[in-house]
């Protein structure tokens, strides 16, 4: 029996150090794996009525995602008043944490993990290109998926998020009050270990517009 396993092990050895013949490994070729043809995929520009006469510019594109759709809707934010730019970190966070007059703050998460793979918010500026940089185009923007079942559901969800005095922004202080305390938790508790960062857009909030802005929504004075 050893001398057995011995013979096997010097032929596995031979069998290991013998040169490899390349001629039997499979090949693939640039040709055969990728098409001449490439496809395309333009965007469709067209408007989406919303009722009462109104319409909005609506952008289609088609691409194979498997199933799968992807939304997202821009809102507007030029008429803003500056004295609320403030609270557009709390807007953005809490947009979706409170609940809309369908749905309470619980239903909603529900509704909203059961149909779609999540739907988020996020605002955004664009700096112009004038002497002082001037602010330009501050938006709010809804992004999210689902299956293409699910594409209705997900357009119901953002409809609740946009639909005017849909948000519990009032009846539900004591969940905002909850919220905000947890944000001032982790704010205050971070505030060390990005010193460094803080102090950066300090310094550039004299400096430019788009410094100034970052400063307010994301600096000292938010935290504070």
């Amino acid at each position: 029996e050893a001398e057995a396993l011995v013979a096997a092990a010097e032929t596995l050895r031979e069998a290991q150090e013998a040169p490899a013949d390349v001629e039997t490994l499979p090949t693939l070729r640039v040709a055969t794996a990728v098409p001449r043809a490439g496809h395309f995929y333009p965007s469709e520009a067209s408007t989406l009525a919303l009722g009462g006469g109104a319409a909005v510019p609506l952008q289609l594109d088609v691409q194979p995602t498997n199933g799968v759709v992807y939304a997202a809707a821009r809102f507007d934010l030029s008429g803003l008043p500056a004295r609320l730019v403030p609270y557009l970190p709390f807007f953005e966070s809490y947009l979706e944490s409170l609940g809309t007059k369908s749905y309470d703050y619980t239903a909603l998460a529900h509704f909203e993990k059961a149909k779609t793979a999540g739907v988020g918010s996020d605002f955004s500026v664009r700096t112009g290109l004038g002497a002082d940089l001037p602010l330009e185009a501050p938006s709010l923007t809804l992004s999210g998926g689902a299956l293409e079942r699910n594409a209705t559901a997900l357009c119901d969800l953002f409809g609740e998020l946009s639909a005017a005095g849909s948000v519990r922004w009032r009846g539900a202080e004591d969940r905002l009050a909850e919220l905000l305390q947890r944000r001032a938790a982790a704010l205050g508790s971070g505030i060390a270990s990005a010193g460094g960062s803080y102090t950066a857009r300090r310094a550039r909030a004299p400096l430019t517009a788009e410094g100034a802005f970052t400063d307010a929504l994301g600096g000292l004075p938010h935290v504070i």
